[in-house]
């Protein structure tokens, strides 16, 4: 899929779809996690292609201390919030995309890990990799780093998300809204004071994950929000009203089953933007799961 094709349909699908950050408030007392001491007692997620999830880095999930990640005694023994992730043993290859959001002047400063099947460590990613991000069409404000894996070559199978105590309480710096409006414009802006953001122990993530390496692929899904579908029928199952006939029902599973065709038909012509047109067409109707359809057509 081409790089530009890409780039109209994020436009086409509208920054509306993009991720929100929850209003939570965040637990930083890590005391009372039960969990671990060990790498391989952490609960993982399954990372089906493709796959998108939201986290809230906090004291809710299980703490892992720096040293037993990086498999380093010097490391710090302090427990932090992490999460882990399980690749499929029939993954190919995959790329991630993982976002850590700024808000309220604060963002989770994030380290990734990835292992083989006996918990040896294959990589390291630290906040320092992650690219900073102001807020766009293809996100709100954040951090972000691109990882690329091959699990049939190097084994890859499992991905921790936990917390860079070494970057805590340092800052980055960011760009004003209207310092990025006025570059664009090229107009000569006002001077302001330099804006920055805290890295925290605590914060928002997303972690998406797609066959494709290509960044845009990732960043589509990542605003879409798209999430893997193991059952049957799942993308219709968003359907916002479901009158009791069955007349009416059938008509709709006809609908439904016409829009499929229509984005197929439109995607097979490499007509982007018809594709993106059928899709938030059918989303007005009370279809928004052509979205996702459409979304996961390009993922595959």
């Amino acid at each position: 899929m081409k790089l530009k094709s890409l780039v109209t349909i994020v436009a086409a699908l509208t920054v509306s779809a993009c991720s929100g950050i929850p209003e939570n408030e965040l637990n930083t007392d890590f005391n009372n996690s039960a969990c671990c001491s060990q790498l391989n007692a952490l609960p993982t997620t399954q990372l089906p292609i493709p796959f998108h999830q939201q986290v809230i880095m906090d004291g809710h999930l299980p703490t892992l201390s720096s040293s037993l990640l990086n498999q380093n005694t010097q490391a710090s023994r302090q427990r932090f919030p992490t999460i882990a992730y399980q690749i499929s043993n029939t993954t190919e290859s995959l790329s991630l995309l993982i976002r850590s959001y700024i808000k309220d002047d604060a963002l989770f400063a994030p380290s990734v890990y990835v292992f083989d099947k006996q918990w040896q460590l294959l990589g390291h990613y630290n906040a320092n990799d992650f690219t900073y991000h102001p807020t766009s069409m293809q996100g709100l404000e954040r951090i972000e780093v691109s990882i690329s894996l091959m699990p049939q070559r190097d084994n890859a199978q499992y991905v921790v998300v936990s917390t860079d105590s070494t970057k805590l309480d340092s800052t980055i710096s960011r760009i004003r809204p209207e310092e990025l409006y006025s570059e664009s414009q090229q107009i000569i802006g006002n001077k302001q004071l330099p804006l920055t953001a805290t890295l925290s122990s605590v914060g928002v993530i997303d972690v998406t994950a797609s066959k494709s390496t290509n960044n845009a692929v990732l960043t589509l899904l990542a605003e879409l929000g798209v999430s893997s579908n193991n059952e049957p029928d799942t993308l219709g199952s968003k359907q916002v009203s479901q009158p009791s006939t069955q007349a009416v029902e059938t008509n709709q599973k006809a609908q439904w089953l016409n829009i499929q065709k229509d984005i197929d038909q439109a995607l097979n012509n490499n007509d982007i933007k018809q594709a993106a047109f059928i899709a938030n067409q059918a989303a007005e109707q009370g279809m928004p799961e052509a979205k996702g359809y459409l979304l996961k057509q390009l993922a595959e």
